[in-house]
């Protein structure tokens, strides 16, 4: 396995300055002669983006999410981006910048080109929605000098994702990425039921219907929004269950938060899973 620890500013130097240092984790499966078909295998990828309301990034969607997809023969970016107080597009600039670093260096990470998946939970899955609905934006292009379509990944796997700035908007998450001064059109901006268009890429949502954080119409929006535009997405609601599920597990628990535990919605990350093999 290849294993590397890359402050965001090494992966890209383009990228602006920030308060609060970003890194990203490459956990990559090596070549191999004695595994598949040796010096030919390639790999599918995902970049995996914790929540954390944009304040930080979540222990508990991060390793523990990274190796559950690197046990099923992908190879794992972990992003740890930037948080409050700096702001956007810091944020997204970060996430194109793993995704034109993967496909830099596709001999090295044995990674599939047309097969990168970016993985967010909460606030981090309005970060992946964002890299796979705003990709077009021109700052990614200006900023990181290579064209837009470098940094489109080929599907995203949505987690209880924070979507909508309207009347079920996590407002906390937006007056972190923002802050206090935002206008209402920069607001409305990241919003991203009202992105989604033609050029959108495929999706993997889950949510639980239960959820008090995140409310269930964020996902509501985005899967009626895809489907309006005819962008294939696999969407599964569960009836209970709080926000920050992560695995559902006692892998993921935290004390005194024994509804983090949840085993019906445990088989979330098995058929992303499968979705990711599908892709």
């Amino acid at each position: 396995m290849i294993y590397k620890e890359l402050k965001m500013r090494e992966v890209n130097p383009n990228l602006p300055e920030t308060i609060n240092d970003a890194t990203l984790y490459v956990y990559a499966i090596s070549k191999s002669d004695h595994i598949g078909i040796g010096l030919e295998q390639t790999h599918r990828a995902v970049v995996v983006l914790p929540g954390g309301g944009y304040s930080t990034t979540s222990d508990r969607e991060a390793d523990p999410i990274a190796f559950r997809y690197l046990a099923a023969g992908f190879s794992v970016f972990l992003l740890r981006y930037s948080c409050a107080p700096d702001r956007y597009p810091v944020q997204l600039l970060q996430a194109a910048a793993v995704i034109g670093h993967i496909r830099d260096n596709l001999e090295e990470y044995m990674v599939e080109e047309d097969k990168i998946a970016v993985c967010g939970f909460s606030a981090g899955g309005h970060l992946a929605a964002s890299c796979g609905i705003l990709w077009k934006e021109k700052i990614i292009e200006e900023t990181l000098g290579v064209p837009c379509e470098h940094f489109r990944p080929n599907g995203m796997i949505l987690c209880y994702p924070v979507i909508t700035a309207g009347i079920h908007s996590h407002r906390g998450s937006f007056y972190n990425l923002l802050g206090s001064d935002a206008t209402e059109e920069e607001t409305e901006a990241m919003s991203l039921e009202n992105r989604v268009d033609s050029d959108t890429c495929p999706a993997f949502i889950w949510h639980t219907f239960q959820d008090k954080s995140v409310p269930i119409q964020n996902t509501l929006l985005l899967a009626s929004a895809m489907a309006e535009k005819d962008i294939p997405f696999e969407y599964h609601v569960y009836p209970e269950g709080p926000h920050g599920l992560a695995l559902c597990n006692r892998q993921t628990w935290l004390q005194g938060a024994d509804s983090l535990i949840y085993p019906p919605a445990e088989n979330w990350m098995d058929m992303s899973i499968t979705w990711m093999r599908n892709l």
